[in-house]
This record gives C-alpha cells, structure tokens and sequence, in this order.
C-alpha cells in the first residue's frame, strides 16, 4: 500500500480491513477513496463498470444511468470546493484573532511529497520510514536508506521533515524479520521495541537519518516510547552513531529530537521525556487504541472505537501542557488532527502544530481561518 503510485490508482477495494488500520490510513494520506469489507468485491470482475464512494461506503457495479448522472454531480461540487480552497494557497494559518498554527503533511513514501506542495503544506510532520522495509528479501541498506531521506528534507527545504523512525511489527509484518507469531502484535514486538532490540538494525537507519541532516530541516521523532530508559538508550545510540560518522569524516547537519505520545505511559511521564527531546507529535491512532484497550486492527471492535472520548482528550491537553512547561513544541499528527469538528478544541489547548495527509492541508486552514478564539 505504501508504495502505491496514487496517479495509476483511482479505487480500493478489500474484502477485508476496517477504517482504522495501516491500510485504510494509507489510502486516506494518497487521496484515494476505499471501501472495507465490500461482500459484492468477487462480482466486479475485468471490464465492468464500477462505482467507489469511499465517503459512504458503497461500490456500485454495472450502475443504472440514474446512479452514474448522480455520481457526475457529487464529482462535481467536489470539484468545486477544491477548486474553491486554492485560493487559500500561500496564506497563513491563522485565526482571526492572530493565533496561528503550523500546518504540516503526512506522508509515506518520498514520491508523496509533489502531493504535500500542492496542498501547500508548510513541512512535513511525519514521514513513515516504514515504507522502505515493507519489502519481502531483505533489510534496506544504509545508502537506500539515506538516499530517500536526502530527496525528502532536499525538496522540503527550507520546511522542517519529520521522520518516523521504523514502526514495523503489528498490522506491518516484514517476512525477513522473522518476528514470531503473537495473539495481539499491537502491543507486541513492534516499531522501537524491534529497533532496541536489533541494535545494528536501528543504526543502520540512524546513521542514514544522520547523513541526510546535512541536507535539509531534519527532526527525527522515536515511536512507542514508554519509558525514559527507552528513550535514554535511543539517545546513547544515536550519540554512537553520531560519533560513528564524524570519525569517518560524513557531514552532519543540526537536527531535532522528538518522541511520539501514543500511549498511556508516555502520557504520564510526558515531564520526564520533555526534559530529553524538543518536540512532541501525538499519535492519536494508537493513544485511541491503547487508552480504550481495544485492537483497532479488530473490525468487530469498530463502535467502541472513540478518538473522542474523553480520555484520549485530556491525555492530549496534558501533554500539550507539560510540553510548554519545558519549552516544547506539541504536534497531534494523527487521524483525529484532521478531524475539523475538533480543531477549535486543539487550537484552545494551544497545539502547535496539526499535521494531515495532504489532502486535508487547505480544508484544515480554512477550518482555522474561520475561528475567532477570543469569543
């Protein structure tokens, strides 16, 4: 999915999935519509018409005339209001009272980022690195490696990038890892728990985010953190490799550390890992998750799913606190940033940044525009 090329891809289609996994996350950042759990799927065979509504869930085969006119209309005003959000391009993101936000993309692979510019996103708030090792044979090398994240920060300058270091393990499984079968991958070995425990592995990437840095506005953010000695031993080994590349005489630019808040844990020690990094981007896909002890990978699990809930909300506001308190800059980069019923509440609690898949940069900016938070 991560390597989809979102110009030959107009539909998806499973048979299995629901929203919230890695997939359907996928096909909303690429702009592509997508149905889950379409029963019908094995009746849209080669060469007969078929019609995706991802909005409403529905595909249509062999639609009547009637269906394919109303269909031309709803492509239509969509059209429209894209059309219509352009001129918001190369403004601010600012409310009418002057509160302004960063508004940044998320992205999955290199290529994405033509679609972050035309969306006139201002940086990139987090690049899956994972893309890269979603392959069958063999772990990527340092140099391919390097050379995806050099073309990201190149082209995004002077705009900042952050990268995710790899969150593999879960609904991402990788044959060459050889990681074990597991009842709930979720809360498993997955994402840093791979990378703290496959050292060479992890300095592999690090060493490539490292070299890329001279290239560009480089943070590079660690996901799943849970405690403090996690994120301490990624700092030791960043430092090695770090100490690595200046000995081999490899250039390296200023970066900035950041760690992901997607659970609970990191929630409430969010003062003690403040005080290691620079930024905090939320994740709210996992904090969801993980706070309502659920399996979002679950279909049957689907309405108790609620990034709304309160619970999820107050862990956001206490990290957006406590990341002030220490000079901190807090982002929310996951699917609840881009939800517009929502982005009053964040811009209350003094969020920093908001980054979307692309798609949602200018919808988001108009949203914002709108606001007056004085009243």
């Amino acid at each position: 999915m991560a390597r989809l090329d979102r110009h030959q891809v107009i539909a998806i289609v499973m048979k299995e999935g629901n929203l919230n996994t890695h997939a359907s996350i996928l096909a909303k950042g690429l702009g592509i519509p997508c149905v889950i759990r379409a029963t019908a799927l094995a009746e849209a065979s080669d060469g007969r018409t078929v019609i995706v509504d991802g909005t409403n869930g529905c595909i249509y085969i062999d639609p009547d005339e009637e269906t394919v006119r109303e269909y031309d209309e709803v492509m239509k005003k969509d059209k429209e209001f894209t059309d219509s959000l352009m001129r918001l391009k190369g403004k601010m993101t600012v409310t009418k009272d002057g509160r302004e936000v960063r508004l940044y993309a998320n992205i999955s692979n290199p290529y994405d980022v033509e679609s972050v510019l035309e969306n006139d996103a201002t940086g990139i708030g987090l690049f899956r690195s994972d893309f890269l090792f979603l392959k069958d044979h063999d772990y990527p090398t340092e140099e391919e490696q390097y050379l995806s994240y050099r073309k990201v920060v190149e082209e995004m300058k002077p705009g900042s990038v952050v990268i995710r270091t790899v969150d593999i393990g879960s609904d991402k499984s990788v044959p060459y890892l050889q990681l074990p079968k597991e009842e709930n991958p979720a809360i498993g070995m997955r994402a840093i728990r791979i990378s703290l425990t496959r050292r060479d592995f992890f300095k592999t990437q690090l060493r490539a985010l490292l070299r890329a840095s001279a290239y560009g506005n480089l943070r590079i953010i660690f996901p799943m953190i849970t405690s403090l000695k996690e994120l301490q031993e990624c700092k030791e080994i960043l430092a090695e490799c770090e100490l690595e590349l200046i000995k081999e005489g490899v250039r390296i630019g200023g970066y900035k550390l950041g760690v992901m808040i997607e659970t609970p844990a990191s929630v409430f020690i969010v003062d003690q890992l403040a005080e290691e990094v620079d930024f905090f981007s939320v994740g709210t896909n996992d904090l969801t998750q993980f706070t309502l002890a659920l399996d979002r990978e679950n279909p049957a699990l689907d309405k108790f799913y609620d990034p709304h809930h309160p619970a999820v909300i107050e862990q956001i506001r206490m990290t957006i606190e406590a990341g002030h308190r220490h000079g901190c800059l807090v982002g929310i980069c996951g699917e609840l940033a881009g939800d517009t019923s929502m982005t009053e509440t964040f811009m209350r609690m003094g969020v920093d940044l908001l980054s979307v898949n692309p798609q949602y940069v200018l919808p988001l900016r108009q949203k914002v525009r709108e606001l007056n938070l004085s009243e």
